[in-house]
């Protein structure tokens, strides 16, 4: 009778441990915050294994280190877009982006170029005119750019390259785009003698090469002309020897 009891203590110490052990797991159900500090709710999955870390390197959700739509609707939201005008609108917190078509604020200046600035960024040119074709590097004649530019509102492009020699000075007239850039192959440039365009406005030349050089023997005159001219840009332009 007195060896049993030994058994008896190891059979009732083994008991309450069970009951330690399962009143520590209700415990752990129930959100009881565990010695490390966590809460511990819900940790476990009803076989009582640790649930898959789905995250890079064990990072949280928050960390930044993945990518989900709902983080993609959150970077819509947080950043502004640009509308067609090019003033910046925000998203707002639809969670979806914003209709292109729509702007906030009033569109800004209509300039002659995107990218234009100064006294003459507001030239029209001949914005809306006829569009005339340059065909020949001859100093006149039908195609030529002393007939191009000897009429108003034209938009004035060139279907050849190289260099047109004037034998007398051209007077541009006023509301022209002269667009130098579309001139094939090394561009276009004028020489010998004075392209004027004085008493004209509204005009906007744009990579054209003048050269008046020592053919012109009127040394009153000059490259290019701007007396009482107004409302004018030039980009990409050089005048030389003038």
């Amino acid at each position: 009778m007195r060896s049993s009891r030994p058994r008896v203590r190891a059979m009732v110490l083994a008991v309450v441990a069970c009951l330690v052990s399962a009143c520590g797991s209700m415990a752990s159900d129930h959100g009881t915050p565990s010695a490390g500090g966590s809460t511990g709710a819900r940790e476990n999955d009803a076989d009582g294994a640790a649930p898959v870390n789905l995250t890079p390197d064990g990072a949280s959700p928050s960390d930044g280190e993945g990518s989900s739509a709902s983080d993609a609707g959150d970077m819509a939201n947080e950043g502004g877009f640009t509308g067609p005008s090019g003033d910046a609108t925000a998203s707002g917190d639809s969670g979806r982006m914003p209709d292109a078509r729509v702007s906030r604020g009033p569109p800004g200046p209509v300039v002659a170029f995107p990218g234009a600035y100064g006294f003459g960024r507001a030239a029209s040119g001949g914005r809306m005119g006829a569009v005339v074709h340059v065909t020949t590097l001859a100093d006149s004649g039908a195609g030529s750019f002393r007939d191009a530019v000897g009429t108003g509102s034209r938009i004035v492009v060139f279907d050849v390259g190289g260099t047109i020699t004037l034998s007398t000075p051209v007077s541009a007239k006023s509301n022209l785009t002269i667009a130098g850039q579309t001139a094939p192959g090394d561009g276009v440039a004028i020489v010998g003698r004075e392209v004027s365009f004085s008493g004209s406005t509204n005009d906007i030349v744009r990579y054209v090469r003048f050269r008046q050089g020592t053919l012109d023997s009127d040394n009153t005159k000059s490259g290019i002309n701007l007396l009482n001219a107004t409302t004018m840009i030039f980009d990409h332009v050089s005048v030389e020897f003038a």
